[in-house]
This record gives structure tokens, C-alpha cells and sequence, in this order.
């Protein structure tokens, strides 16, 4: 076994930014979204994975494309990018992957037998009368879904973002950015049970001020507590003073201390997810 491994742990033409890392049967899988080498904007490319054995993060192994943005129905051209994506195991077994195409405004999920499978499209994320969530007036923007299943079974979907974005970009559909979100999912993975509700306001009480929620929530349990993470709006004099994957860096850290229980591993696998959220 190896016991040392150094970034990048990813060969040097592969890029994968906003990693999401969950381990499944003893490996860890790196989902996120992916970069082309000089293509003129990101997330250009499909989604692949990667894993590697927990008792040895040196030993990465490239699973393929997962995830193909064809696959949805709202993109049969492919016109749409796909963005930070994230993976959770259902109540029935089955992998579930969510994501977002760019500012479309709306929120997919694919599922597979498998971790690293092939992904087939499931569905849009709706209300109970098959409103597709995002297409109701008032709704928040759905954005970098993070997606956590609790140790009772319920399934909690997080998003959000902070900038307004043009009805152009969503369809023509004005939605909110109010700030980061959370809402329960039915047990088929795709239907909103709960309404949609701000937990991180970006603005008003409750709001950090001088690092409110900007984007990429992230959800981890280690019980007994609930970690949620995310990028943060800093002042222009503290980016001056310290680089944003510094500030990432200290954030995801902490965060990891607080839970108590950490392991090696487990240290090296927050700090995957780390390097991804930085760029």
C-alpha cells in the first residue's frame, strides 16, 4: 500500500473542477464537472469519473464517460454545458446523479446499478402536479444541486446561487437567487416532497455578512452532524490579501475538524473535493 500521494492526483491532461468525492464500496468516486484543454468556455466536455481504493489514494482508475449531455431530452443538441454535478446511493440501491445544465433553470437526475456505470436519464426534478421545478413563478434557481440521503432514508437536495441571472439564459422564465436552498425529495428521487426554502440567505438576517453563500453546495454527515459547505462571495480587499482557494482551503478544513471524527482518509478526500471547488 502506498501511504503517501501528492496532487495532481489526476493525470496532467485531465481536469475535473467542482469534484464531489463519495466513497461506494470501499473506493472513492470523483464525480464533477469537466474541462477541454483550450476550449473557450468550461464544463465543455461530458462527464467521466474516477476512483481509486480508500486504503491507497495513489492507484486512480479511469472509469469512462458516465454521463452524456445528449442523454437529457431539453438537449438533444448538446448546446448546454454541463455543470457541477453530485451523486448520492438511494434508498433502493441505485445511484442517482444530479445536475444542472449552465443557467437553463432547471434540474436533472440520471440513475445507474452502479457507481461508475453508465448513467440513463431519469427525469427533471418536479412538483408534485409535474411543474418542472424552476418554471414556476417565484421559484429559486435551480444550481449546483448537492444531494444527501440521511441515515433515515429522507433525501435532502440543496442549490442555489448568488447572482441574478437574465431570463434569456433561463428561457425566459425570471427566477430567484435569494441564496442557497433546500428541499426533500419523494423516495422516487425526482419529486419535490417539500417546498423549496432559503437556509443561507445571501442578503438580511441570517446572511454572512462579508462571505455570503455564492455558489456549489456541497452536504456531508458524519454523524451526529451535517456538514454543508459551499463558495462564498469574499471583499475585493480580502482577495487582495488571500487567494479564494486559500480561503477554500481554511473553510473545508475547519469544517473537517468540527466533525469530530475524521480519518486520514477521510482528510485526503475532503481535500480532493477542495482542490475541485478552488478553480
Amino acid at each position: 500500500m502506498n501511504r503517501q500521494a501528492v496532487n495532481p492526483y489526476l493525470p496532467s491532461w485531465e481536469y475535473i473542477p467542482d469534484g464531489e468525492p463519495h466513497v461506494f464500496n470501499g473506493r472513492v468516486y470523483v464525480y464533477g464537472s469537466h474541462d477541454r484543454f483550450n476550449a473557450p468556455i468550461f464544463c465543455v466536455n461530458d462527464y467521466v469519473c474516477w476512483s481509486a481504493p480508500v486504503e491507497d489514494l495513489s492507484e486512480w482508475r479511469y472509469e469512462g464517460v458516465i454521463y452524456r449531455k445528449k442523454q437529457d431530452p431539453k438537449n438533444p443538441l448538446g448546446y448546454h454545458l454541463l455543470f457541477a454535478p453530485d451523486v448520492c446511493q438511494g434508498p433502493d440501491g441505485r445511484y442517482y446523479l444530479y445536475y444542472a445544465f449552465d443557467f437553463l433553470g432547471i434540474m436533472s437526475v440520471a440513475v445507474c446499478d452502479t457507481p461508475a456505470g453508465e448513467y440513463k436519464f431519469l427525469g427533471h426534478i418536479h412538483y408534485a402536479d409535474g411543474t418542472l421545478w424552476g418554471r414556476r413563478r417565484g421559484d429559486q434557481l435551480p444550481f449546483d444541486p448537492g444531494v444527501l440521503v440521511d441515515d433515515d432514508g429522507r433525501v435532502w437536495l440543496y442549490s442555489g446561487f448568488y447572482n441574478a441571472v437574465p431570463a434569456i439564459l433561463t428561457g425566459g422564465h425570471k427566477l430567484r437567487c435569494d441564496g442557497g436552498t433546500v428541499l426533500e425529495l419523494e423516495k422516487d428521487m425526482v419529486t419535490i416532497k417539500t417546498e423549496p426554502r432559503v437556509i443561507f440567505p445571501k442578503k438580511g438576517p441570517g446572511a454572512f455578512q462579508g462571505h455570503e453563500f455564492f455558489e456549489a453546495s456541497s452536504i456531508s454527515s458524519y454523524t451526529p452532524l451535517v456538514i454543508t459547505m459551499n463558495c462564498a462571495m469574499l471583499p475585493a480587499k480580502a482577495l487582495t490579501e488571500i487567494s479564494l482557494t486559500a480561503a477554500l482551503w481554511l473553510v473545508r478544513v475547519i469544517s473537517s475538524w468540527t466533525a469530530t471524527c475524521p480519518k486520514s482518509t477521510q482528510l485526503t478526500i475532503w481535500a480532493i473535493h477542495m482542490a475541485g471547488c478552488s478553480s
